[in-house]
């Protein structure tokens, strides 16, 4: 309290003790330090006073941010809302500890129901009540599983379950079901994770059948299109995509080659390709004649014949004029023969083939069409060196290549850099306001150290010349009257101080001081 009280006293004695005392360069020098010393702490107490506000949670939807916000003003903690779903607090607070507390309280996180809700049985609950029960747990234990999925931020799930009792079942037996997607920003999800949805949808519910299950994702999007249980649909659903990541492969290769020479956002590359889902087969047969020469012999028979006491002569009937018999009379004696028969069978001459060949996924051709911005690039630039680099790239032809230039829109990138120009702005005007404040307190501290030791050699000018004065003034009386030797030795002594107040005078104050004490 006593030091309380000097204080109050030395402001309440101020304008008597040592306002009237300075001089008018004093009054300037101590008003200016006064107005930076306040204007430098009234700065401070708003920056401190000012909350530095952190990231709680982003990415929330409309209602999940509704939530978060009830909770927060029921804590009554302070916070602020951004377009994009974000909620930020002051770090005071401690986002971390707070952001478990709104999961324990169900306020953050998936707040969908599953098989829990059966601890709680009412009582007098009807077969219907049952029903409608485990249909909601069931919708809720999928959309947490669903919820899992990378690239996923909620789901929901709408069952249509046949009505039925214990002894007839509803007319319209099909099971049918909804699932609504909410995505992240600039996720997409492939025909493969669609069907491994709906097969996970249909495994789950009983009597559903996968391709009764409609996937639609918050931006309106029917994603169960994409798949289809006709094979010959997938297989055109798969052909559209190894088209759709050839052509992405193309554009990518031109486009970050030559923005690498005209600089990033100047290029813009279209690609068309076009692929060859041919599979050609073919079969061929061809029969050749056969000849007495050549062919497969199938069968053989050879017949034998010899007569005695005959006469000379063909053998009686048909056989020997028919071909391809061979018939030799060998006569050895008067009266007797012999006779041979060979019958041949020969099978047909059949030549087979089968030809496949498999040209799926082949490129028959390659059209590429680039873009340059005119308002960044030069239009000098030749064309015909551009398409020529392109299609050597890309192993194309030059008419497959198109090159022109085109005033790209800019208005987005000049939004954006607007906007970092006007916080570059502020960020330098806190900046210069600052060293504004810094620099006036310098300089009211140099002012003052500057006035100071004018000051100070003001008054050690006017001691010189009070010196000089005593001096002549005593030489004058000492040439008049002859001094005595103590009045010497005074004279020598004040000579001395003087010497010493002129050469140390911080010794001689500290003299003087404790001659006063004393």
């Amino acid at each position: 309290m006593e030091f309380v009280k000097k204080i109050v006293d030395w402001f309440k004695n101020f304008p008597e003790n040592y306002w009237k005392k300075f001089t008018r360069s004093q009054k300037i020098v101590f008003l200016g330090t006064a107005a930076t010393i306040l204007v430098v702490m009234l700065a401070m107490v708003v920056i401190l006073s000012n909350p530095n506000y952190t990231l709680l949670i982003g990415g929330l939807n409309q209602s999940q941010a509704g939530s978060v916000i009830q909770a927060l003003e029921e804590q009554g903690v302070p916070y602020r809302t951004t377009a994009a779903g974000s909620i930020y607090i002051p770090a005071s607070y401690q986002p971390d500890a707070l952001r478990m507390k709104l999961f324990t309280q169900g306020v953050l996180g998936d707040s969908s129901k599953g098989f829990e809700i059966f601890e709680s049985q009412p009582l007098g609950a009807t077969s219907f009540d049952k029903q409608v029960r485990y249909q909601i747990a069931l919708q809720g234990s999928l959309e947490r599983s669903i919820t899992s999925i990378d690239g996923i931020d909620y789901a929901r799930i709408h069952l249509t379950v046949p009505k039925f009792t214990y002894y007839t079942r509803g007319d319209d037996s099909v099971t049918k079901a909804s699932v609504m997607l909410g995505l992240r920003p600039g996720v997409s999800l492939s025909p493969d994770k669609v069907k491994a949805i709906m097969e996970l949808v249909a495994a789950a519910v009983e009597g559903l059948d996968y391709k009764n299950v409609r996937v639609v994702d918050n931006f309106s999007r029917l994603l169960s299109d994409s798949v289809s249980g006709d094979e010959s649909m997938g297989f055109a659903t798969s052909r559209m995509e190894i088209q759709r990541l050839t052509e992405n492969y193309y554009t990518s290769k031109v486009r970050s080659s030559l923005e690498q020479v005209f600089g990033y956002g100047r290029v813009v590359v279209i690609s068309e390709i076009l692929l060859n889902w041919e599979t050609i087969e073919k079969e061929s047969k061809e029969y050749s004649p056969v000849t007495r020469t050549s062919g497969i012999v199938e069968s053989e028979q050879l017949e034998k014949e010899k007569s005695v006491d005959r006469g000379i002569g063909a053998p009686v009937g048909v056989d020997s004029n028919v071909p391809p018999t061979y018939e030799s009379t060998i006569v050895t004696a008067l009266g007797e023969y012999e006779r041979e028969k060979t019958i041949r069978n020969y099978s047909i001459n059949e030549a087979y083939e089968h030809v496949l060949q498999n040209k799926q996924g082949e490129i028959l051709a390659k059209n590429i069409t680039v873009l340059l911005d005119s308002t960044a690039v030069s239009t000098s630039v030749n064309k015909d060196v551009i398409k020529t680099l392109v299609a050597n790239a890309i192993n194309a032809t030059l008419t497959s290549v198109e090159v022109d230039f085109l005033a790209f829109d800019r208005s987005l990138e000049q939004q954006y850099e607007s906007e970092m120009q006007v916080s570059a702005r502020q960020q330098k005007f806190i900046q210069l306001t600052i060293g504004f404040l810094l620099l006036i307190s310098a300089l009211t501290l140099l002012l003052y150290l500057l006035l100071s030791r004018l000051r100070l050699r003001k008054q050690r000018q006017e001691v010189l010349s009070r010196r000089q004065r005593f001096e002549q003034e005593l030489l004058a009386s000492v040439a008049e009257e002859k001094l005595t030797p103590e009045e010497t030795e005074l004279v020598n002594m004040m000579e001395t101080l003087f010497h010493a107040a002129e050469n140390q005078p911080e010794e001689v104050a500290l003299l003087l001081r404790l001659w006063l004490n004393e």
